[in-house]
């Protein structure tokens, strides 16, 4: 009777911890590395910058698909025969998680690789940042670290700042950045990435992902140092609006008072051929 209540016991626990996750929406956002192992970019920067000084390699990518799962940005750049890799740990598990020290190394010898005037295009994951999730993250402009009594908010600052690291090391190899995000996201406010939008002069675009064939409008921002990341703005025609509107049920749902992501929002995530050949013909323009 004992091992019987201690497997109910058990499985109650299991389902709490499931709807749990469920709850924060927090898909996009994974490790496969324990917390006590979580690698700190910033408090090894020193060991890092000397390891950009013994590379050999040679600079023969011209973008880096950072965050991008589906390989939208990779694949548009090789469309145009231009190199370009994918770092996602999605695809490539413990060798491209930015968490892990291999996982970061790993991206670091990637970016080694990019020419000058090349571009890290990053998505990083959004879903601790955005409004649907304020109630797990609890995050603000006076508390931008959020709730840190919930792991998954402490493993989505964790991936931000290591990005952010990764991206002040390039910079300063004159390699270019854009960072995705949806409107409203907080990740700008985090101190580390606030300083680093500051210290490149980093410029910052509201665009709309529908005006690039997606099936959701998505008002979106993109910020970074492309020259000409201006040329990414666009805006909506009323009808447009109305259209997308009408389409909003199968991606958001209202339930007791709040509202919802569908399973249809996940795979929204996916950047359009068309939004990546846009951001393309951005970058040459440089």
């Amino acid at each position: 009777m004992v091992k019987s209540a201690g497997r109910q016991a058990s499985s109650k626990a299991v389902k709490k911890v499931h709807l749990k996750t469920k709850k924060t929406g927090n898909n996009d956002t994974t490790t496969t590395t324990d917390e006590a192992e979580w690698y700190s970019a910033e408090s090894n920067i020193a060991s890092l910058r000397r390891m950009m000084k013994k590379f050999t390699g040679v600079r023969d990518l011209s973008c880096l698909d950072l965050f991008g799962a589906s390989g939208g940005i990779k694949n548009a750049w090789g469309r145009h025969r231009k190199k370009a890799e994918l770092y996602d740990i999605k695809k490539y598990g413990l060798k491209h998680d930015i968490c892990s020290e291999r996982g970061f190394e790993n991206l670091l010898q990637l970016g080694l690789r990019i020419k000058p005037g090349g571009v890290i295009v990053a998505g990083p994951p959004c879903s601790l940042f955005i409004f649907l999730s304020s109630s797990i993250h609890r995050r603000s402009r006076r508390r931008p670290w959020g709730n840190q009594e919930y792991r998954s908010v402490r493993l989505s600052n964790c991936i931000v700042k290591n990005m952010t690291t990764f991206l002040q090391l390039m910079s300063q190899r004159r390699v270019h950045f854009v960072i995705e995000q949806p409107f409203g996201s907080q990740m700008f406010d985090l101190p580390p990435l606030r300083r680093l939008m500051s210290d490149v002069a980093a410029i910052r675009v509201t665009t709309y992902m529908g005006c690039f064939a997606h099936k959701m409008k998505k008002r979106t921002i993109l910020a970074g140092t492309l020259p000409s990341l201006l040329s990414m703005e666009r805006s909506l025609r009323p009808q447009d609006r109305k259209r997308f509107e009408k389409n909003r049920k199968k991606f958001y749902i209202r339930c007791d008072g709040k509202v919802q992501g569908t399973k249809a929002l996940q795979s929204s995530a996916d950047y359009t051929p068309q939004f990546c050949d846009a951001l393309y013909t951005c970058w040459k323009e440089k």
